[in-house]
């Protein structure tokens, strides 16, 4: 796969707004590569307008439920990424850690694209 330019959108900052630890940086940057095929996808002929916006907005909207409940943005990925997985778990057909790896990517992707993590959790 090509190489791209991971940070350009502040993304690590984000993280650090958001109290994730050196963990979630090295995750992003092992599947930020997987990136473009997302962006081929959303792109595609194959998925018409609605679904090309509902699949960000699927994210946004599991995002908005969790952020103020949890304690840190690791946390916030992984609530939503199981949130996900739950609704979605008995429609796809591949292996729950295959099919949550997806899901990960697809959280990452979004806050690279600044659908989610543009709020800043605060110290209590």
């Amino acid at each position: 796969m090509e190489d791209i330019n991971i940070d350009p959108k502040d993304v690590f900052e984000k993280f650090s707004n958001m109290k994730c630890n050196k963990s979630v940086e090295k995750q992003y940057h092992s599947l930020c590569r997987y990136f473009p095929v997302i962006d081929e996808i959303m792109e595609s002929t194959l998925l018409t307008q609605i679904e090309r916006e509902s699949i960000p907005n699927i994210v946004i909207s599991e995002y908005n439920k969790v952020w103020k409940k949890a304690i840190d943005g690791n946390e916030i990925i992984e609530l939503i990424v199981e949130n996900i997985f739950q609704i979605y778990k008995d429609e796809l057909n591949y292996s729950n850690t295959k099919l949550k790896t997806y899901f990960k990517i697809l959280v990452y992707w979004s806050i690279y694209e600044c659908d989610i993590f543009n709020d800043s959790i605060q110290e209590e």
